[in-house]
């Protein structure tokens, strides 16, 4: 949360500097996407063996153990 909060405030700074901008949205990205791989792998804990789930492929179905 620190690092949000972080790259927010060096991008919504008044002082122009371009490298900065582009290093703050790229910690934004970055912290996106460590959340959704969080919330994907929190779920995970949560499936039931013999659930049958659908995988990202078309027409394959994943098995959980």
């Amino acid at each position: 949360m620190n690092a949000i909060a972080h790259c927010i405030g060096t991008f919504l700074s008044p002082a122009f500097n371009p490298p900065a901008d582009g290093i703050a949205l790229d910690g934004l990205r970055r912290a996106r996407r460590a959340g959704n791989i969080f919330k994907f792998f929190a779920g995970e804990a949560l499936r039931v063996g013999g659930d049958v789930v659908p995988s990202v492929r078309p027409g394959v179905r994943v098995k959980v153990r």
